[in-house]
C-alpha cells in the first residue's frame, strides 16, 4: 500500500484497537478497497494491491464472508495483471506476487462462496490456467 493508503490503514487499525465499534471500522476499509479497485488508476496493479490491503485489515478486524470474496476476487484481477506484467518485463518477483495473489484467491474465494456463491465459482475457474501459465513463467523467468 502507498504511503497514504498507509496512514489510513494505520488510522483505521488504531481506530478497532482504541473502542471503535469493529463492524464500522471494517465496512469503512472495505469500502475505501472497493473505491481504490474501482479508481481506474493508470497503475492497476498498484491499486489492486492497495485495494487487497484494505479488504485484508477489514477480515482481520472483522472476518466476513463477503470481505473474503472480495479479497479472493481482487486477488485474480491482481494474478492477470501480474502476468502480464512479468511477461512483459521478464521479472521473477512479478510471478512470485503472481503464485502468492492466486494462492490467496483460491483460499478466499472459497470462503466467500457463501456470501456469493456463482461469482466465487466464475472466479475460481480463472485459477487453475493462471496457477498452470504462473508455473511456466516462474520455470522460464526464476532462475
Amino acid at each position: 500500500m502507498g504511503a497514504v493508503a498507509d496512514s489510513v490503514a494505520a488510522s483505521l487499525t488504531r481506530g478497532g484497537e482504541n473502542g471503535e465499534d469493529r463492524g464500522t471500522v471494517a465496512r469503512f476499509a472495505t469500502a475505501l478497497g472497493a473505491a481504490v479497485a474501482r479508481s481506474g488508476s493508470p497503475d492497476t496493479v498498484t491499486a489492486l494491491r492497495t485495494a487487497i490491503g484494505y479488504y485484508k485489515l477489514a477480515d482481520g478486524v472483522q472476518a466476513r464472508d463477503s470481505t473474503a470474496y472480495y479479497i479472493g476476487a481482487t486477488s485474480v484481477s491482481l494474478a492477470q495483471r501480474l502476468s502480464v506484467e512479468a511477461r512483459r518485463a521478464r521479472r521473477c518477483e512479478s510471478v512470485k506476487e503472481m503464485q502468492s495473489a492466486l494462492v490467496d484467491a483460491q483460499v478466499y474465494l472459497v470462503k466467500g462462496g457463501r456470501a456469493f456463491p456463482k461469482p466465487a465459482a466464475e472466479r475460481l475457474e480463472y485459477v487453475p490456467p493462471l496457477t498452470t501459465y504462473a508455473a511456466q513463467l516462474a520455470k522460464a523467468l526464476c532462475r
